[in-house]
């Protein structure tokens, strides 16, 4: 899996909910109420290892392996826009 598409891009949206977008092999998005439900669902889904955070303008592109990034889709789903 590349680092493409091990990424996930958040950012605000002005309504203030959080907007992940993941391009892999098909475009995902999710809409989360709030960075805490963000954060909790990625710590769910990594465990015991940190993923690489790397804040860029309005944007934080969030780094997860492989085996996390599938637990993020399994944990995230019923945020997952269609």
């Amino acid at each position: 899996m590349t680092l493409r598409e091990r990424t996930l891009v958040a950012s605000t949206r002005p309504d203030g909910k959080i907007f992940v977008l993941h391009k892999g092999d098909k475009l995902r998005a999710w809409i989360f109420p709030d960075y805490k439900i963000l954060l909790d669902a990625i710590c769910k889904s990594c465990g015991d290892r940190f993923p690489g955070f790397h804040p860029v303008l309005n944007m934080v592109f969030i780094v997860l392996e492989g085996k996390q990034l599938r637990r993020f889709f399994r944990i995230a789903r019923t945020y997952e826009v269609n």
